[in-house]
Order: structure tokens, then sequence, then C-alpha cells
């Protein structure tokens, strides 16, 4: 499965002065983000993400969950 990534978001780990119940740090690039997020809504009305951390942990990024239960 090819990971389909969200364009216009980004994530950013909070630095050591930021409250800890404060998880993470989203930014949309809104013109991008409304864009892509135009493109990928299902058949009921949704665009549904996921968010990962990549393999080594060094990085989190968004991918667009597409899968579909086969029938």
């Amino acid at each position: 499965m090819e990971n389909k990534f969200v364009d216009g978001f980004y994530y950013n780990e909070p630095d050591e002065k930021t409250p800890s119940f404060i998880l993470a740090r989203l930014s949309f690039n809104k013109a991008r983000f409304l864009t892509w997020l135009d493109n990928q809504v299902d058949d009921n009305g949704y665009v549904k993400v996921d968010v990962l951390r990549s393999k080594d942990g060094s990085k989190i990024y968004a991918t667009l969950n597409d899968w579909k239960p086969k029938r």
C-alpha cells in the first residue's frame, strides 16, 4: 500500500517549555490543505487520516486512510 501524504499538514514536537498536557503542535497551510481535502472525501463525506511515526522514530507524518472493506 502506497502512502498518500496529507498535503499542507505539519507536525512539530512540543519543546521543553510546553506544558505536558500539550501532545503536539499541528499546522495547516490552508490553501494546500483545503485543496487536498476537497479531493479526498469518501462516499460518506469523510476524510480519514492516520498520524504515523517513521520507522526510525525521527518524524511524525500523516497519510490518507483509504482502506475499504472487501465486499
